[in-house]
């Protein structure tokens, strides 16, 4: 059995971490941390899931540069790859003509597939890709 990761210890013990975890939003609402620098928000999320196992965590990031790294630190702070997935946004709006980067659409339908069958748990993702 691998060690505990220090850092989730470290965060998922922080009390403002425990008090989000006893009481996360029903379906349809939503909870913002807001503050955190870095990456900090994906430790909490990371910290949120193994506490919560049976709750779907959507990660929401301002960039795709953000949500890129917001996905990686992810994987590294879950020792595991496939526990979280990168949803990604499509190069063009959808009223522009430019022809949609098939690779995108491949990731896009990968996450969703993921997220469907209950392989992951946690989405990451722009507001622009919501």
């Amino acid at each position: 059995m691998p060690a505990p990761n220090r850092v989730l210890q470290a965060v998922a013990s922080c009390t403002a971490v425990t008090e989000l975890a006893g009481r996360l939003p029903a379906p349809g609402q939503r909870a913002t941390l807001g503050g955190a620098v870095g990456s900090l928000a994906p430790a909490v999320v990371a910290a949120l899931h193994r506490a919560r196992l049976d709750k779907v965590f959507v990660c929401v990031a301002e960039t795709p540069l953000g949500a890129a790294a917001a996905q990686a630190d992810l994987e590294t702070l879950l020792e595991s790859e496939g526990e979280s997935h990168l949803y990604p946004q499509k190069e063009a709006l959808p009223y522009e003509e430019a022809e949609p980067h098939l690779e995108i659409g491949g990731l896009r339908v990968e996450a969703v597939e993921a997220l469907l069958s209950g392989r992951v748990r946690i989405i990451v993702t722009t507001p622009r890709a919501l």
